[in-house]
């Protein structure tokens, strides 16, 4: 019961939202989603790709691309209100509620808000993190690559050295 109990504090950090994959190939979205509706670089050269999702529910996808390899995602967010299509994120679907997103990810590290309307909550030592709005539903997600996959933008890995991960049940790999 305790080590089930602390996984359910402490989700590991998570590589997959709403079926796409950080370090996939930054095309993915194009062909899953079609055209984004919206591109914009940053100031330090990050490439934002947005696409719709439930345009009633105001839901949205958000890819990032980083400038210096903008061939692959290094952030993937979604956003939307609550029955925004979305595949469950730990079990989880926007609009669920304060309480159900504290039994999920356990307590943030930290809030901040944003605007007058929602708050975002970090994790430590995690890879994602979680808004809500201001009558406490969970209203995005964000994941975002580990500087290790920033390092590793030279070395794609490839059919064969999934394969051999596979084989030798190396989930890390």
């Amino acid at each position: 019961l305790v080590t089930n109990t602390a996984a359910q504090d402490h989700p590991p950090n998570q590589f997959e939202l709403n079926g796409f994959l950080l370090g996939q190939n930054e095309s993915a979205p194009d062909r899953s989603l079609g055209n984004p509706y919206d591109e914009q670089t940053d100031e330090n050269g990050w490439v934002h790709r947005m696409y719709f999702l439930d345009k009633t529910r105001n839901g949205f996808m958000l890819f990032k691309y980083a400038a210096e390899d903008l061939t692959r995602i290094y952030v993937i967010r979604v956003v939307g209100g609550a029955g925004t299509h979305m595949r469950p994120f730990l079990g989880l679907n926007l609009g669920d509620d304060e309480s159900k997103v504290a039994r999920v990810l356990g307590n943030p590290s930290a809030i901040r808000p944003v605007g007058s309307h929602s708050a975002l909550y970090d994790y430590k030592n995690r890879n994602y993190l979680v808004a809500l709005d201001s009558q406490g539903r969970l209203s995005g997600i964000e994941i975002y690559a580990a500087k290790r996959l920033a390092e590793r933008s030279g070395n794609m890995p490839t059919v064969k050295d999934l394969e051999t991960a596979v084989r030798a049940k190396d989930t890390d790999a």
